[in-house]
């Protein structure tokens, strides 16, 4: 999108001032949104909360502008989360959203390689590399742990694939 001005498209809730089909006080909300290359209607009127998802308030309740916007339209628990199938947070198309549960939700990152596991890992000490030399080796934990610099703890939950162990 370098050098274009994305075309604004607009959502408006129409239904009168007064109560929602779930009996919620309701008011007028405008959603901007601009279209991307993958149909992905990208919010351009909230800000990203802290995981960068566009946040709206609902009575005092901060939700996702995606999940509000799912609610309007199909009915959705509090137990409930709604699932990308994009995988683009910033989208609120709602025919790129389904819900299911948390871990359904879950399942979907692992699947779709989108969790920070091993070396990708912010906190990560060691590589997946050295988890393997670790296994690999004959040496005692506690010289294993000065020479990668972990505790010995770590390299028991390593070599016995508590850690790790998804790593073969």
């Amino acid at each position: 999108m370098s050098g274009m001005i994305p075309e604004i498209y607009e959502i408006k809730d129409n239904r009168p001032l007064g109560m929602d089909r779930l009996g919620r006080k309701h008011l007028h909300h405008k959603i901007l949104y601009w279209i991307d290359k993958n149909g992905c209607f990208i919010c351009s009127s909230h800000a990203r909360n802290r995981t960068g998802y566009p946040g709206i308030r609902i009575d005092g309740k901060t939700l996702t502008v995606a999940r509000y916007l799912y609610s309007l339209k199909f009915p959705i628990s509090e137990k409930e989360c709604i699932r990308h199938i994009c995988d683009n947070r910033e989208c609120i198309n709602i025919k790129h959203l389904i819900r299911g549960t948390k871990k359904e939700n879950m399942q979907d990152c692992v699947q779709r390689g989108r969790t920070s596991r091993g070396s990708k890992h912010p906190f990560a000490k060691l590589t997946e590399s050295q988890v393997i030399e670790i296994r690999q080796s004959k040496e005692t934990g506690k010289s294993l742990a000065r020479k990668y610099r972990i505790g010995e703890m770590e390299i028991s939950r390593i070599k016995r694939n508590y850690r790790w162990g998804w790593l073969n």
